[in-house]
């Protein structure tokens, strides 16, 4: 099924959507790709991410282009994921890593969110936003292809190396923050 969220003015919005999944015992593995990370965003989902994170894999890639993303929001997801999640940090001197995707899924579904919202308070809640939901029954051929496509350009933005993106840790965040990055 694909369907839009739109706010700030409609009913469902993307915090609501990571607040609900994060605490919904269905999903095995939550994953996203954002451009920007902030502590506004970041105390939304600390709480329902760190119980996910407990019990499930979790992968989050961020950009660290332009100043959007804060060193209070990366140490707040760093937190949450513990040592079983993964936080990656892009960095590509020749283009900006720009996307906003938020998948949840299982053996048999997912449901994932592709649109404008960054993990601030804005791009959750208040700003004008736009993102399409698709959800994916695996069990279908063409919904399990768009995953798989989807994970594959993921895997992408988690694994680019040299210097491009890196594992995030506690040691790399402060040489980040030494560094003005």
């Amino acid at each position: 099924m694909i369907s839009f969220i739109a706010h700030p003015h409609g009913p469902y919005r993307l915090g609501d959507f990571l607040i609900n999944n994060l605490n919904n015992v269905k999903w095995t593995y939550f994953r996203a790709s954002v451009a920007f990370v902030k502590k506004s965003g970041t105390g939304f989902i600390h709480s329902g991410l760190k119980g996910f994170a407990k019990q499930h894999k979790v992968t989050i890639s961020v950009g660290i282009d332009h100043g959007g993303t804060s060193a209070e929001g990366l140490e707040q997801l760093l937190d949450a994921v513990g040592v079983t999640g993964q936080i990656w940090v892009y960095k590509n001197w020749a283009n900006t890593f720009h996307p906003k995707v938020y998948l949840f899924k299982n053996k048999s579904e997912a449901d994932v969110i592709i649109g404008s919202g960054n993990l601030t308070k804005g791009g959750l809640f208040e700003n004008a936003e736009l993102g399409v939901r698709l959800q994916l029954d695996l069990g279908k051929p063409g919904d399990l292809l768009i995953l798989q496509q989807l994970e594959a350009t993921l895997d992408i933005w988690s694994t680019a190396r040299p210097n491009i993106c890196l594992p995030l840790d506690s040691g790399l965040l402060s040489t980040m923050i030494a560094s003005g990055d």
